[in-house]
Protein backbone atom coordinates (compact mmCIF):
# COMPACT_ATOMS: atom_id res chain seq x y z
CA UNK A 1 0.00 0.00 0.00
CA UNK A 2 1.06 3.80 -0.59
CA UNK A 3 2.55 5.35 2.24
CA UNK A 4 0.75 7.67 4.07
CA UNK A 5 1.30 11.65 4.95
CA UNK A 6 -0.67 13.07 7.52
CA UNK A 7 -1.00 16.70 6.92
CA UNK A 8 -2.70 19.43 8.88
CA UNK A 9 -2.05 22.13 11.19
CA UNK A 10 -0.90 20.08 14.00
CA UNK A 11 2.52 21.86 13.54
CA UNK A 12 0.99 24.04 16.47
CA UNK A 13 -0.45 23.88 20.05
CA UNK A 14 -3.90 23.40 19.49
CA UNK A 15 -6.64 20.90 20.74
CA UNK A 16 -8.66 19.74 17.67
CA UNK A 17 -5.95 19.97 15.47
CA UNK A 18 -3.17 18.06 17.83
CA UNK A 19 -6.11 14.98 18.11
CA UNK A 20 -6.39 14.66 14.34
CA UNK A 21 -3.17 12.37 13.83
CA UNK A 22 -3.43 10.53 16.78
CA UNK A 23 -6.73 9.23 16.03
CA UNK A 24 -5.67 8.70 12.01
CA UNK A 25 -2.73 6.58 13.58
CA UNK A 26 -4.67 4.40 15.40
CA UNK A 27 -7.30 3.56 12.54
CA UNK A 28 -4.18 2.48 10.43
CA UNK A 29 -1.42 1.14 12.08
CA UNK A 30 -0.52 -0.97 9.41
CA UNK A 31 0.46 1.56 7.56
CA UNK A 32 3.80 3.06 6.63
CA UNK A 33 3.12 7.23 7.81
CA UNK A 34 4.75 10.56 8.27
CA UNK A 35 3.22 13.77 9.99
CA UNK A 36 4.03 16.70 8.43
CA UNK A 37 2.34 20.46 8.50
CA UNK A 38 4.12 23.92 7.30
CA UNK A 39 7.12 24.20 9.75
CA UNK A 40 9.11 21.54 11.62
CA UNK A 41 8.04 21.18 14.89
CA UNK A 42 8.18 18.73 18.00
CA UNK A 43 5.21 18.79 20.48
CA UNK A 44 5.87 15.82 21.73
CA UNK A 45 6.25 17.20 24.73
CA UNK A 46 2.53 18.24 25.01
CA UNK A 47 1.35 15.56 23.68
CA UNK A 48 1.94 16.10 20.01
CA UNK A 49 3.58 14.87 17.10
CA UNK A 50 7.46 15.54 15.75
CA UNK A 51 6.11 17.65 12.86
CA UNK A 52 8.16 17.61 9.42
CA UNK A 53 7.50 20.11 6.95
CA UNK A 54 6.01 18.67 4.10
CA UNK A 55 8.32 18.50 1.34
CA UNK A 56 10.94 17.14 4.28
CA UNK A 57 8.64 14.36 4.70
CA UNK A 58 8.17 13.77 0.44
CA UNK A 59 11.91 13.93 0.10
CA UNK A 60 11.59 11.24 2.49
CA UNK A 61 9.71 8.91 0.56
CA UNK A 62 11.32 10.20 -2.56
CA UNK A 63 9.45 9.28 -5.51
CA UNK A 64 7.31 7.09 -4.21
CA UNK A 65 3.19 7.57 -4.96
CA UNK A 66 1.39 8.49 -1.42
CA UNK A 67 -1.60 9.31 -0.37
CA UNK A 68 -1.69 12.93 1.37
CA UNK A 69 -4.20 13.15 3.94
CA UNK A 70 -5.37 16.24 4.83
CA UNK A 71 -6.46 15.40 8.58
CA UNK A 72 -9.33 17.99 9.54
CA UNK A 73 -9.58 21.80 11.26
CA UNK A 74 -10.53 24.86 9.34
CA UNK A 75 -8.07 24.67 6.64
CA UNK A 76 -9.99 25.78 3.56
CA UNK A 77 -9.98 29.18 4.87
CA UNK A 78 -6.55 29.72 6.38
CA UNK A 79 -4.14 32.02 4.53
CA UNK A 80 -0.54 31.96 4.28
CA UNK A 81 -0.06 34.97 6.89
CA UNK A 82 -2.33 33.12 9.90
CA UNK A 83 -0.30 30.05 9.20
CA UNK A 84 2.24 31.85 9.48
CA UNK A 85 1.56 33.74 12.54
CA UNK A 86 0.17 30.52 14.29
CA UNK A 87 2.89 28.64 14.08
CA UNK A 88 5.12 31.17 15.49
CA UNK A 89 5.77 31.20 19.87
CA UNK A 90 3.69 33.51 21.44
CA UNK A 91 5.81 36.27 22.62
CA UNK A 92 7.13 36.32 18.74
CA UNK A 93 3.58 36.57 16.90
CA UNK A 94 2.85 39.13 19.23
CA UNK A 95 5.92 41.44 18.44
CA UNK A 96 5.07 40.62 14.59
CA UNK A 97 1.55 41.68 14.79
CA UNK A 98 2.18 44.90 16.17
CA UNK A 99 4.76 45.21 13.27
CA UNK A 100 2.68 44.38 10.19
CA UNK A 101 -0.80 43.25 8.80
CA UNK A 102 -1.85 40.84 6.47
CA UNK A 103 -1.34 42.91 3.21
CA UNK A 104 2.00 44.07 1.30
CA UNK A 105 5.50 43.01 3.28
CA UNK A 106 3.64 41.00 6.09
CA UNK A 107 2.22 38.41 2.83
CA UNK A 108 5.77 38.40 1.73
CA UNK A 109 7.31 37.67 5.17
CA UNK A 110 4.67 34.96 5.33
CA UNK A 111 5.46 33.20 2.19
CA UNK A 112 9.38 33.45 3.12
CA UNK A 113 8.67 32.10 6.83
CA UNK A 114 6.44 29.33 5.17
CA UNK A 115 9.27 28.42 2.17
CA UNK A 116 5.78 28.54 -0.46
CA UNK A 117 4.20 30.68 -2.35
CA UNK A 118 0.73 29.25 -2.12
CA UNK A 119 -2.39 31.45 -0.33
CA UNK A 120 -3.93 28.48 1.28
CA UNK A 121 -0.91 26.65 2.26
CA UNK A 122 -2.85 23.87 4.37
CA UNK A 123 -4.34 22.71 1.20
CA UNK A 124 -2.45 20.69 -1.39
CA UNK A 125 -3.05 19.80 -4.83
CA UNK A 126 -2.38 16.21 -6.21
CA UNK A 127 -0.49 17.41 -9.13
CA UNK A 128 2.45 18.49 -6.50
CA UNK A 129 2.60 15.11 -5.70
CA UNK A 130 4.56 11.88 -7.02
CA UNK A 131 2.39 10.16 -10.13
CA UNK A 132 -0.14 8.21 -8.33
CA UNK A 133 -0.57 10.03 -5.29
CA UNK A 134 -3.13 10.74 -3.98
CA UNK A 135 -5.03 13.59 -1.94
CA UNK A 136 -8.01 13.11 0.67
CA UNK A 137 -9.86 15.59 2.75
CA UNK A 138 -11.27 13.97 5.89
CA UNK A 139 -14.08 16.19 7.87
CA UNK A 140 -12.38 19.47 7.23
CA UNK A 141 -13.89 22.64 7.64
CA UNK A 142 -14.61 26.15 5.39
CA UNK A 143 -17.91 27.89 6.42
CA UNK A 144 -16.14 31.26 5.53
CA UNK A 145 -15.12 30.22 2.48
CA UNK A 146 -17.15 33.05 0.73
CA UNK A 147 -15.51 35.68 2.74
CA UNK A 148 -11.20 35.20 2.09
CA UNK A 149 -9.77 36.79 -1.23
CA UNK A 150 -10.56 35.56 -4.88
CA UNK A 151 -7.15 33.79 -5.04
CA UNK A 152 -7.02 31.77 -1.86
CA UNK A 153 -10.43 30.69 -2.83
CA UNK A 154 -9.49 29.79 -6.34
CA UNK A 155 -6.47 27.90 -5.12
CA UNK A 156 -8.62 25.91 -2.22
CA UNK A 157 -11.30 24.72 -5.22
CA UNK A 158 -8.09 24.06 -7.59
CA UNK A 159 -6.89 21.92 -5.10
CA UNK A 160 -10.11 19.59 -4.32
CA UNK A 161 -11.27 19.58 -7.60
CA UNK A 162 -8.18 17.32 -7.51
CA UNK A 163 -8.77 15.31 -4.80
CA UNK A 164 -9.93 11.74 -4.45
CA UNK A 165 -12.10 12.19 -1.66
CA UNK A 166 -13.33 15.69 0.15
CA UNK A 167 -15.19 15.01 3.46
CA UNK A 168 -16.79 18.32 5.28
CA UNK A 169 -18.21 18.35 8.49
CA UNK A 170 -20.66 21.19 8.17
CA UNK A 171 -23.95 22.17 6.39
CA UNK A 172 -22.28 25.65 5.65
CA UNK A 173 -19.01 24.32 4.35
CA UNK A 174 -20.95 21.77 2.03
CA UNK A 175 -22.79 24.85 0.03
CA UNK A 176 -19.72 26.37 -0.69
CA UNK A 177 -18.66 23.47 -2.54
CA UNK A 178 -22.10 22.99 -4.22
CA UNK A 179 -21.98 26.30 -5.12
CA UNK A 180 -18.80 25.53 -6.58
CA UNK A 181 -20.18 22.45 -8.22
CA UNK A 182 -17.55 20.59 -5.99
CA UNK A 183 -18.90 17.06 -4.75
CA UNK A 184 -17.82 16.54 -0.93
CA UNK A 185 -19.04 14.42 1.57
CA UNK A 186 -20.64 15.62 4.92
CA UNK A 187 -19.11 13.50 7.48
CA UNK A 188 -18.29 14.48 11.64
CA UNK A 189 -15.25 16.11 12.65
CA UNK A 190 -12.85 13.69 13.36
CA UNK A 191 -12.35 14.33 16.91
CA UNK A 192 -15.38 12.69 17.49
CA UNK A 193 -13.40 9.61 17.55
CA UNK A 194 -10.92 10.40 19.84
CA UNK A 195 -13.04 9.52 22.89
CA UNK A 196 -13.38 5.57 21.40
CA UNK A 197 -9.82 4.74 20.23
CA UNK A 198 -7.81 7.17 22.83
CA UNK A 199 -9.62 5.97 25.60
CA UNK A 200 -6.80 3.83 26.73
CA UNK A 201 -4.20 6.61 27.03
CA UNK A 202 -6.70 9.24 27.55
CA UNK A 203 -7.56 7.01 30.96
CA UNK A 204 -4.30 6.30 31.80
CA UNK A 205 -3.49 10.73 31.83
CA UNK A 206 -6.65 11.08 34.43
CA UNK A 207 -4.76 9.03 37.03
CA UNK A 208 -1.63 11.49 36.85
CA UNK A 209 -0.58 15.20 36.55
CA UNK A 210 -2.88 18.21 36.76
CA UNK A 211 -6.15 15.63 36.50
CA UNK A 212 -5.46 13.67 39.32
CA UNK A 213 -5.00 16.52 41.21
CA UNK A 214 -8.30 18.59 40.10
CA UNK A 215 -10.24 15.43 41.06
CA UNK A 216 -8.45 15.45 44.52
CA UNK A 217 -9.34 19.44 45.09
CA UNK A 218 -12.77 18.70 43.85
CA UNK A 219 -14.60 15.72 45.37
CA UNK A 220 -18.04 16.85 44.58
CA UNK A 221 -17.35 17.35 40.75
CA UNK A 222 -16.24 20.31 38.73
CA UNK A 223 -17.45 22.30 35.67
CA UNK A 224 -14.90 22.26 32.70
CA UNK A 225 -14.82 25.89 31.40
CA UNK A 226 -12.43 27.12 27.90
CA UNK A 227 -12.70 30.48 26.58
CA UNK A 228 -10.47 32.30 23.71
CA UNK A 229 -9.13 35.56 24.29
CA UNK A 230 -12.12 36.68 22.64
CA UNK A 231 -13.54 36.64 26.02
CA UNK A 232 -10.99 38.29 27.82
CA UNK A 233 -11.96 42.05 28.19
CA UNK A 234 -12.80 43.15 32.07
CA UNK A 235 -16.23 43.48 31.34
CA UNK A 236 -17.23 40.17 29.65
CA UNK A 237 -14.92 38.00 32.24
CA UNK A 238 -17.06 40.19 35.11
CA UNK A 239 -20.28 39.15 33.81
CA UNK A 240 -19.13 35.45 33.33
CA UNK A 241 -17.63 35.15 36.84
CA UNK A 242 -20.74 36.21 38.18
CA UNK A 243 -22.87 33.55 36.28
CA UNK A 244 -20.29 30.96 36.50
CA UNK A 245 -20.71 31.35 40.22
CA UNK A 246 -24.14 31.41 40.33
CA UNK A 247 -24.25 27.88 38.42
CA UNK A 248 -21.52 27.05 40.80
CA UNK A 249 -22.72 27.24 43.77
CA UNK A 250 -26.50 26.09 43.05
CA UNK A 251 -24.89 22.68 41.74
CA UNK A 252 -21.92 22.50 44.57
CA UNK A 253 -19.35 22.63 41.50
CA UNK A 254 -15.83 23.59 41.48
CA UNK A 255 -14.93 24.96 38.19
CA UNK A 256 -11.46 24.38 36.11
CA UNK A 257 -10.56 26.51 33.56
CA UNK A 258 -8.55 24.84 30.68
CA UNK A 259 -7.45 26.00 27.18
CA UNK A 260 -8.28 24.62 23.96
CA UNK A 261 -5.24 25.67 22.43
CA UNK A 262 -2.22 27.83 23.39
CA UNK A 263 -1.14 28.97 19.82
CA UNK A 264 -1.68 32.54 18.76
CA UNK A 265 -5.40 33.65 18.56
CA UNK A 266 -6.65 31.11 20.77
CA UNK A 267 -6.84 30.88 24.22
CA UNK A 268 -5.12 33.09 27.17
CA UNK A 269 -3.81 31.83 30.13
CA UNK A 270 -4.25 35.35 31.62
CA UNK A 271 -7.52 35.92 30.97
CA UNK A 272 -8.84 32.58 33.04
CA UNK A 273 -6.78 33.63 36.05
CA UNK A 274 -7.87 37.38 35.73
CA UNK A 275 -11.82 35.55 35.77
CA UNK A 276 -11.07 33.68 38.89
CA UNK A 277 -9.32 36.34 40.57
CA UNK A 278 -13.31 37.81 40.42
CA UNK A 279 -14.56 34.10 41.78
CA UNK A 280 -15.09 32.89 45.66
CA UNK A 281 -11.72 31.74 46.82
CA UNK A 282 -11.28 27.79 46.20
CA UNK A 283 -13.82 28.06 43.72
CA UNK A 284 -11.40 27.57 40.81
CA UNK A 285 -8.69 26.13 39.51
CA UNK A 286 -6.37 27.13 36.39
CA UNK A 287 -5.12 24.09 34.39
CA UNK A 288 -1.61 25.21 32.98
CA UNK A 289 -1.20 21.58 30.98
CA UNK A 290 -0.57 21.81 27.65
CA UNK A 291 -0.58 17.98 27.32
CA UNK A 292 -3.69 17.60 24.89
CA UNK A 293 -4.36 13.91 26.50
CA UNK A 294 -4.05 15.66 30.33
CA UNK A 295 -6.74 18.59 28.54
CA UNK A 296 -8.93 15.52 27.11
CA UNK A 297 -8.97 13.56 30.93
CA UNK A 298 -10.12 17.17 32.29
CA UNK A 299 -13.00 17.15 29.76
CA UNK A 300 -13.87 13.82 30.46
CA UNK A 301 -13.75 14.02 34.02
CA UNK A 302 -15.43 17.21 34.30
CA UNK A 303 -19.58 17.19 35.41
CA UNK A 304 -20.07 19.21 32.36
CA UNK A 305 -18.77 21.60 29.91
CA UNK A 306 -18.96 25.11 28.73
CA UNK A 307 -16.97 26.33 26.19
CA UNK A 308 -16.47 28.50 22.76
CA UNK A 309 -14.32 25.65 21.62
CA UNK A 310 -15.88 23.20 18.55
CA UNK A 311 -13.20 20.12 20.09
CA UNK A 312 -13.95 21.18 23.30
CA UNK A 313 -17.64 20.87 22.94
CA UNK A 314 -17.18 17.28 20.67
CA UNK A 315 -15.55 15.65 23.25
CA UNK A 316 -17.62 15.95 26.25
CA UNK A 317 -20.31 15.26 23.69
CA UNK A 318 -18.64 11.98 23.00
CA UNK A 319 -18.67 11.22 26.78
CA UNK A 320 -22.34 12.04 27.18
CA UNK A 321 -21.14 15.36 29.19
CA UNK A 322 -24.09 18.24 29.18
CA UNK A 323 -22.23 20.98 27.65
CA UNK A 324 -23.03 24.53 26.56
CA UNK A 325 -21.43 26.67 24.00
CA UNK A 326 -19.92 30.57 24.61
CA UNK A 327 -20.43 33.00 21.28
CA UNK A 328 -19.96 36.46 20.74
CA UNK A 329 -21.90 37.34 18.02
CA UNK A 330 -20.76 40.72 17.32
CA UNK A 331 -16.82 39.63 17.13
CA UNK A 332 -18.02 36.06 15.24
CA UNK A 333 -17.07 33.78 17.76
CA UNK A 334 -18.92 30.84 17.76
CA UNK A 335 -20.24 30.58 14.06
CA UNK A 336 -18.16 27.45 13.88
CA UNK A 337 -19.63 25.68 16.70
CA UNK A 338 -22.96 26.42 15.32
CA UNK A 339 -22.88 25.56 12.12
CA UNK A 340 -21.48 22.02 13.18
CA UNK A 341 -24.71 21.72 15.95
CA UNK A 342 -26.38 22.84 13.21
CA UNK A 343 -25.40 19.71 10.88
CA UNK A 344 -25.29 17.48 13.79
CA UNK A 345 -26.52 18.06 16.61
CA UNK A 346 -29.40 20.16 15.84
CA UNK A 347 -31.24 20.32 19.18
CA UNK A 348 -28.09 21.52 21.32
CA UNK A 349 -28.18 25.23 18.83
CA UNK A 350 -30.04 26.76 21.82
CA UNK A 351 -27.55 26.03 24.38
CA UNK A 352 -24.84 28.24 22.67
CA UNK A 353 -25.12 31.61 24.11
CA UNK A 354 -23.69 35.01 25.02
CA UNK A 355 -21.73 35.69 28.37
CA UNK A 356 -24.67 36.97 29.60
CA UNK A 357 -26.65 33.75 29.08
CA UNK A 358 -24.35 31.46 30.40
CA UNK A 359 -26.29 30.91 33.70
CA UNK A 360 -29.47 29.85 31.36
CA UNK A 361 -27.64 28.32 28.96
CA UNK A 362 -25.32 26.19 31.36
CA UNK A 363 -28.82 25.31 33.32
CA UNK A 364 -30.02 24.20 29.75
CA UNK A 365 -27.36 21.94 29.46
CA UNK A 366 -27.78 19.95 32.94
CA UNK A 367 -31.42 19.31 32.15
CA UNK A 368 -30.78 18.61 28.79
CA UNK A 369 -30.39 14.38 27.49
CA UNK A 370 -25.97 14.30 27.99
CA UNK A 371 -26.98 11.12 25.61
CA UNK A 372 -23.92 11.46 22.87
CA UNK A 373 -25.05 12.03 19.86
CA UNK A 374 -24.15 9.95 16.47
CA UNK A 375 -21.44 11.48 15.39
CA UNK A 376 -18.49 8.66 16.08
CA UNK A 377 -20.49 5.92 14.71
CA UNK A 378 -21.27 7.80 11.37
CA UNK A 379 -17.61 9.51 11.49
CA UNK A 380 -16.23 5.90 11.77
CA UNK A 381 -18.36 4.50 8.47
CA UNK A 382 -16.57 7.28 6.03
CA UNK A 383 -13.31 6.67 7.61
CA UNK A 384 -13.14 2.56 7.70
CA UNK A 385 -14.53 3.42 3.64
CA UNK A 386 -12.36 5.93 2.38
CA UNK A 387 -9.20 4.40 4.53
CA UNK A 388 -9.74 0.76 2.82
CA UNK A 389 -9.61 2.13 -0.54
Amino acid sequence: MRPVILFGAFDRHNLGDMLFPHVLDALMPQRERLHAGLVAADLRAWGGHQVLPLDEALARLGNRAVDLIHVGGELLTCSAWQAAIMTLPAEKAREMLSRQDEGGAGLGWARGRLGCSRSAPYVVAAERLPRGSRTLFLGVGGEALDQVPAMLRHEVLHCLHQASFVGVRDWRTLEHLSGAFLPATLMPDTASLAAEVLSGPISGHALLGEPAAVRGHFPGGYLAVQFSADFCDDATLALMASRLERVAAARGLGIVFLRAGAAPWHDDLDGYRRLASRMAPGRCWVAETPDILELCALIQGGRAWCGSSLHGWILAASWGRPRAGLALADAGVGTKLRHYLETWEKGAVARLGEPAELAEVLEQAFQADPLPPATAPACRRVLDEVLAS
